[in-house]
């Protein structure tokens, strides 16, 4: 995927831009037809946030909003209506979607069209200047990638593009597409944590891996669940931030260790 969206020929370049709407409406359909009520989710913010009063920061790979609804569901407070929403300083908890998100989107284009003004459209795209733009939040929209659109004026719509990060190989650091606001927020709440739940992470993604490593100052506990991959989770990311090498680590009851 990296060498089609890398390639030296804007034709096969151009292949590649219909990746992101396509991938969305994929997730879109998949997510919505899942489950209408994140039951896990819920739980999980129910246990983090009941404890004593502290700020929570989580960090999520994922493009679908099901967590957005969990957190709304445990506390209406959290309601995401606006993209600052999402680290709103004055909530408990924060959401930082480093990759993006199905209900994000940068208006392209004059006005919206038909399906072939949207092709033209989408071949006069720069994947760079499309990571840099300010991401409006477009609540859940289940509409076709081509014809997904925004009213920007009275009478007048415009095509959207999605603002997520297609599944390229060994994500870098560049291709985090959250806002600016969003990544500076974030650096600070890693800096500031002690304890670190990592759910589900492969320790591959080289994204997730140079945030830890630049801004982890210290970690007192950091627990790992991950199945049967939780142990190579815990190596890979531990090779990765020298911090979580020297903290306590928790799993499985018969892995409470330091590695």
């Amino acid at each position: 995927m990296r060498a089609i969206a890398e390639s030296a020929d804007a034709r096969v370049r151009r292949d590649y831009l219909d990746v992101p709407p396509y991938l969305r409406q994929v997730l879109v359909e998949c997510s919505t037809a899942y489950t209408d009520f994140p039951g896990t989710y819920i739980q999980l913010l129910r246990r983090l946030m009941e404890e004593v009063p502290h700020e929570l920061s989580v960090i999520t790979l994922n493009y679908d909003t099901l967590f957005e609804q969990a957190l709304e569901e445990v506390d209406g407070v959290h309601e995401i209506r606006e993209v600052d929403d999402y680290i709103d300083e004055t909530r408990q908890v924060r959401l930082f979607k480093i990759h993006g998100s199905i209900d994000w989107g940068v208006p392209v284009g004059d006005e919206a069209g038909n399906r072939a003004h949207w092709e033209q459209v989408v071949s006069t795209i720069e994947l760079d200047q499309i990571r840099e733009q300010e991401p409006l939040l477009v609540k859940r929209g289940s509409t076709r990638g081509w014809d997904w659109q925004v009213e920007v004026e009275r009478s007048k719509r415009r095509h959207l593009y999605p603002k997520l990060t297609a599944p390229l190989a060994r994500k870098a650091i560049d291709d985090i597409v959250c806002p600016p606001t969003h990544r500076a927020a974030l650096r600070q709440a890693i800096a500031a944590a002690e304890k670190f739940l990592i759910i589900g992470a492969s320790g591959l993604d080289d994204d997730l891996l140079a945030l830890l490593h630049e801004n982890v100052n210290s970690a007192h506990v950091v627990h790992y669940v991950g199945g049967k991959g939780t142990e190579q989770m815990g190596m890979n990311l531990s090779r990765a931030v020298p911090q979580f090498a020297s903290a306590l680590v928790t799993g499985p009851p018969s892995r409470v260790h330091r590695l």
